[in-house]
């Protein structure tokens, strides 16, 4: 194991030096410059060509490039046009927030999804499986936007019963178990806005398998057997049903992550994706470029703890 993950982590390498060329390129193609947004009309031009000099936007694009990879490398993700800030130490301070709502979501997502995908295989073509079936189509075809402005508007505008957004209740100095709740009654919202339509997928992907696994033999073999159906549905079954349901994980973390862009925004929560969208309209390039480097470094590492808990889930495979 320890051998497997040294190469898949070397593998990442120049995969990741890839994503550095096309985040850049891809900055280098939007309209303007960081500097754009600070022209007026009583600037003096000659200030705006001194500062542009002076972050190198006037140099080639392949020296700026290796500029900044070389940069990067150090541990040095440059710093933002307008406050001067060090990007790295602007994205440290979002993580906490977009681990604390993706990680919500992704355990929601599975935690209620599978045991659904598995009740829905159990009762298939009966009122249940109908239910679950129309329930996870319209959680795959409503996009998170619409329904975090539809959570907000039943829950926090009608029923007034959860905040419309932020993180914590500000003043309020609680502590403890009063402080958990008060930022539980905050994630709520936007962790059902980000978590359902994962959960919708991730339902469906679980009834496909599980329906594919009970039709082996060897779940024939053990319902003959006397075995009770509770063991054969849980331990037979569903451990070699999550294989499919595991590498969904992997695709999984992108999508979380690149919603949670939008989530942020609707709900003012102070992640790493509302930094982003408030980059976007401010051209800040070395915060989205900072942005891109570290959600790819973290999609990888997502995609490798989905080939590890392969092992975990079914013991035939086996690392080398």
């Amino acid at each position: 194991m320890q051998d497997y993950l040294v190469r898949r982590l070397l593998q990442s390498i120049p995969l990741l030096i890839g994503i550095t060329l096309i985040s850049f390129a891809i900055m280098q193609l939007a309209p303007g410059d960081p500097m754009s947004t600070m022209i007026s009309p009583d600037l003096d031009m000659e200030a705006v060509d001194a500062r542009r000099a002076e972050l190198g936007l006037d140099q080639p694009i392949y020296v700026q490039y290796f500029r900044w990879l070389s940069e990067l490398l150090s541990g040095n993700m440059g710093y933002a046009v307008q406050s001067g800030r060090p990007v790295l130490q602007m994205i440290v301070e979002r993580i906490p927030a977009t681990l604390l709502l993706t990680a919500s979501a992704l355990a929601f997502a599975y935690i209620v999804a599978v045991p659904l995908g598995v009740i829905s295989a159990l009762k298939q073509h009966n009122l249940a499986d109908y239910l679950l079936t129309l329930f996870a189509f319209l959680g795959i075809s409503t996009p998170s936007f619409f329904a975090g402005i539809l959570l907000v508007y039943v829950f926090a505008i009608q029923l007034n019963l959860l905040p419309t957004s932020g993180h914590y209740s500000i003043g309020e100095g609680l502590i403890g178990f009063a402080a958990t709740a008060d930022r539980l009654r905050y994630l709520l919202l936007p962790m059902l806005a980000l978590g359902t339509r994962h959960l919708a997928q991730v339902m469906r992907f679980t009834r496909s398998s599980m329906l594919d696994v009970l039709n082996q033999d060897y779940i024939r073999t053990a319902r003959a057997k006397g075995i009770h159906e509770r063991v054969v549905v849980y331990k037979h079954a569903l451990r070699n049903a999550l294989l499919p349901i595991v590498t969904l994980l992997g695709l999984t973390l992108p999508a979380l992550i690149g919603g949670s862009f939008i989530i942020e925004t609707i709900f003012a929560w102070p992640g790493m994706g509302r930094l982003g969208v408030n980059a976007i309209f401010a051209r800040e390039y070395p915060i989205l470029m900072g942005l891109n480097v570290l959600v790819a470094c973290m999609v990888l590492m997502g995609n490798l703890l989905a080939d590890v808990m392969y092992a975990f889930v079914d013991p035939r495979i086996q690392y080398s």
